[in-house]
């Protein structure tokens, strides 16, 4: 879609531009552990009420996969934006536009399992 030339060296995304070549570096700090921090922290609270265990497994299961979705798609960003408009943007993007972009995911996601897949407790269910 994007035709980006790229290639993977450990932790590095070689990404070619015409004959240049960006180097990205993927640190561990970088890839999301925090979000996952997060997501598990709303869990603990939001997942506190008397709903069925499987509603509940199917919110963790889905707040996992969606918070490794959002990560992988905020670093996808980021390369975009080092490849299109440059370091700065992208510093930016990851800074500030990271954190806008989880906390929204976790509104969202809540919203959507409150409205939609968290259920109560059938009676006589423990």
């Amino acid at each position: 879609m994007f035709s980006i030339e790229s290639e993977g060296l450990g932790s590095v995304l070689m990404i070619r531009k015409g004959i240049t070549v960006i180097p990205f570096f993927i640190s561990w700090n970088c890839i999301g552990w925090q979000s996952l921090i997060l997501i598990i922290l709303t869990f603990i609270t939001g997942l506190q009420g008397a709903y069925s265990f499987y509603s509940k497994a199917e919110t963790i299961i889905i707040g996992l996969l969606g918070t490794f979705i959002m990560n992988v798609f905020r670093i996808a960003i980021i390369a975009l934006l080092v490849y299109y408009w440059g370091t700065q943007p992208a510093v930016y993007f990851h800074n500030y536009g990271g954190t806008v972009l989880t906390i929204a995911w976790i509104f969202i996601l809540w919203w959507f399992t409150f409205s939609f897949v968290l259920r109560p407790k059938a009676k006589g269910e423990v």
